[in-house]
């Protein structure tokens, strides 16, 4: 273009006139608002981290508190900022690192002091060795970012996904109280853990035998614990209300059938005194061999007894058809047996109204046979 020399500029007068058209071009971006508080340069100082999405939205980064707490409550946060707690120690000290990286997400990437192009996985050596170096970041256009001095802006970016993550150094001991934190949770859970198991199994055991000790103390289900050579009998006559005892049980209830519990000796045999392990008390018939009885009295007996409910009868429990031996269990009678009254020489005579009432009963015994 052949420059006019009446005109000094480089570029036709018509120009100036288009560009006056157009005086938006000339707007300054300071013009433009923003509805993100976090927008404005440094909101929170140095150190602060902003999160619009938080409130306050200025925050210490970990590692770091306000470092004039008034004007940082005040809401002052950019004329406060925030200082570190533990100064960087920039070393090694046999194999440990004395400092550390604070992993932030999402993070606005600017105003960065040095960038090098290099893999990602040794940005933060490479931050580590430089004393200098206070955080790092990495970038796929960018490569490995690095920061020095104070960072003035650092501010979370939403939606999510946006930004990058930022890697602030930290003393390590900061670092150790996060994962010390961690540790403690995860010893807190298996302790717990170990706690309830051996609550557990310990609960587990007393109720076993407290089940165990019922089952002591409680006879068997009729049908149960008989000889064979007693199943053919007992099958002929209904007892299913009745309960069968173990033999076990009878033999320590009685001391092994002990002389001492024995209470007497009648037609049937040998009756003797005996104490469950539950405490309660009870008279053991056990049918003698040299009693002349066989199995089918003793059968008499169980039926005609089960079947009776007086006050003035002792009741039957159950019985024992193990280890060869036949045996009745009753209520023990604290009061002994009516032979004791009628034929102890020691006792008072019985008047006729007591005699009396001992005949109608017989008499009505009579009768249910």
């Amino acid at each position: 273009m052949i420059r006019n020399k009446n005109n000094p500029l480089p570029f036709p007068l018509t120009s100036i006139i288009i560009f006056s058209l157009y005086p938006s071009f000339c707007t300054s971006q300071n013009n433009n608002t923003s509805t993100n508080p976090c927008e404005t340069y440094g909101r929170c100082g140095a150190f602060g981290i902003c999160d619009s999405q938080n409130s306050p939205i200025c925050t210490c980064l970990q590692g770091f508190s306000p470092n004039n707490k008034q004007e940082w409550d005040r809401g002052n946060w950019n004329i406060s900022g925030c200082v570190r707690r533990v100064p960087l120690r920039c070393a090694v000290n046999n194999g440990i690192k004395e400092d550390g990286f604070l992993r932030l997400q999402m993070m606005k990437i600017s105003g960065y002091s040095e960038r090098w192009i290099g893999p990602a996985n040794e940005c933060e050596g490479r931050c580590l060795r430089n004393c200098s170096c206070i955080a790092y970041a990495y970038d796929v256009g960018l490569g490995c970012i690095f920061w020095s001095g104070t960072l003035m802006d650092t501010h979370k970016y939403f939606p999510s996904g946006s930004g990058s993550d930022l890697y602030i150094r930290v003393a390590n001991s900061e670092l150790n109280g996060k994962k010390n934190h961690k540790k403690i949770v995860i010893i807190v859970v298996i302790v717990s853990f170990i706690i309830v198991s051996i609550c557990s199994y310990f609960l587990w055991r007393w109720m076993a035998k407290k089940r165990g000790r019922k089952r002591e103390n409680e006879p068997a289900k009729a049908g149960t614990s008989v000889d064979s050579s007693h199943q053919h009998t007992l099958s002929k006559v209904n007892l299913e209300e009745l309960p069968l005892y173990k033999y076990e049980i009878l033999a320590n209830a009685t001391d092994n059938f002990s002389d001492v519990n024995k209470l007497g000796k009648g037609g049937f045999g040998p009756v003797y005194k005996g104490e469950l392990a539950n405490g309660k008390k009870i008279a053991v018939k056990m049918l003698s061999k040299a009693s002349g009885q066989g199995m089918q009295e003793f059968m008499n007996e169980v039926v005609l007894i089960s079947k009776l409910q007086h006050r003035n009868l002792v009741r039957l429990l159950g019985c024992c058809l193990e280890n060869k031996e036949t045996m009745l269990i009753y209520e023990y009678m604290p009061n002994k047996s009516l032979d004791f009254y009628l034929f102890d020489p020691s006792q008072d005579t019985l008047d006729w109204g007591k005699r009396f009432n001992i005949i109608r009963v017989g008499t009505w015994l009579q009768s249910m046979q």
